[in-house]
This record gives C-alpha cells, structure tokens and sequence, in this order.
C-alpha cells in the first residue's frame, strides 16, 4: 500500500527525519487520529452552530433592569412565581 501526503515545505525536513526513526506506523496513527479529531471538532462546530441559528427568543415578563431590582430587593419568588407560570 501507498500512501501520499502533501506536506508544506516547512514540514519537509522535519518529515524527512521521523520517517528515518523506526516507528511510523505510531507516527502514522497519530496523524491519523489528529486529523479524524481535527474533522470531529469541525463537524460539532457545524452542529452547535446549527442548534444556536435554531434558539427562538423568548419575551420576558420584566426587563432586565426590573428583574435586577426585585431580586435585590428579595421578591425573587415573584420571579420564579412568574417564570413557573410562564412555562405552563
């Protein structure tokens, strides 16, 4: 078997020189598995990406700035009360 990979020219010299040492095929399987992470790591960026495009924004019973004032000043049962009802 064959194998061709192309390499910048940067990397030549360095390839050359773990080729010359006695385990490529552990040099082998880590490229190999580097890459397959590589390609995984992308294809999960598409999906959590995918998934964020799909969130649908909510409409909040208060502002921002009225839910800040309640819980400072103890009401956060009004909150909760209201987001309990909410999700009914």
């Amino acid at each position: 078997m064959q194998l061709a990979i192309e390499l910048p020219d940067e990397l030549v010299f360095d390839i050359q020189n773990i080729l010359k040492q006695q385990d490529i095929k552990q040099f082998a399987q880590e490229a190999i598995k580097s890459k397959f992470l590589q390609e995984k790591e992308a294809q999960q960026q598409k999906e959590l990406m995918t998934l964020i495009r799909a969130i649908k924004p909510v409409k909040a019973p208060y502002s921002s700035e009225d839910m800040v004032r309640m819980l400072r000043d103890g009401k956060e049962h009004e909150l909760m009360d209201t987001v309990a009802h909410d999700e009914k």
